[in-house]
């Protein structure tokens, strides 16, 4: 899993972006993260298990 503090910047870059690009407040803006497990999703039809 990403750091802590990487994820901490991402969220506040991202919520900046969202609110300046559509004149959202901050306040209104909702991230959620959830990391995935790697058999659980695939990439070009194929699972990213088995890279």
């Amino acid at each position: 899993m990403p750091q802590v503090i990487g994820l901490k910047a991402l969220v506040k870059d991202v919520t900046a972006a969202i609110s300046k690009d559509a004149n959202v407040p901050e306040e209104r803006i909702h991230i959620v993260l959830n990391e995935m497990r790697k058999d659980r999703y695939s990439v070009a039809g194929k699972m990213v298990s088995d890279k």
